[in-house]
């Protein structure tokens, strides 16, 4: 590949959020080699970065609220109890907080149930803050394209983290969407990550 058609853009979370925001508590890094790739993923960025900087100058805080919610430990374990909790701490937390990460996995290991859930957080939260989907998608293009149309579009979330160890058209479904972020995994904090 020559130099000038490799464009190298490295990101971290706190840069993507033009140093505004919040960390999470993993980092997210990428290196893009695809001209074409980084100039949708840029625009992407900066119109999801606006939103999520307006986000947080209105709240003046950077805090990012995770509801990985595992209902075991809840007093009642029941979906109805966890759906009723997670409204609570949206509604107690909404004027504070910018933005919600949604962790699937806690939600769609209960089948259409969970999914029912993770349908109505986005209203709960009805766009007084940004939502991360924390879904962790990656697969070939057509799979990912529909990926990309359950969350954005059906599930309505702002923004959802990728793997991309699949390349880059497994990613490029995702950067297609106007006003929708994307986070690309790349390092992250579990101790397995030295393994690749």
């Amino acid at each position: 590949m020559k130099e000038d058609d490799a464009t190298i853009l490295t990101i971290e979370l706190s840069i993507i959020f033009n140093d505004n925001c919040f960390i999470l508590y993993q980092n997210y890094i990428v290196n893009l080699y695809n001209s074409k790739l980084l100039k949708q993923i840029s625009l992407i960025i900066m119109s999801f970065n606006q939103n999520l900087k307006k986000q947080c100058l209105i709240k003046n805080n950077r805090l990012c609220l995770g509801l990985d919610l595992d209902n075991k430990w809840l007093k009642n374990d029941s979906l109805d109890y966890m759906e009723g909790f997670i409204k609570d701490i949206i509604s107690a937390t909404i004027d504070l907080c910018p933005i919600y990460k949604i962790n699937f996995a806690f939600y769609e290991r209960y089948g259409y149930k969970g999914y029912k859930i993770l349908e109505k957080i986005p209203s709960f939260i009805h766009n007084k803050a940004m939502t991360i989907a924390d879904a962790k998608r990656g697969d070939i293009g057509n799979s990912s394209k529909y990926y990309a149309k359950a969350v954005f579009e059906h599930l309505n979330y702002d923004s959802i983290t990728v793997s991309p160890y699949m390349g880059f058209d497994s990613i490029l479904p995702f950067s297609e969407y106007e006003n929708k972020g994307v986070f690309i995994l790349a390092l992250t904090s579990n101790s397995g990550s030295d393994d690749f």
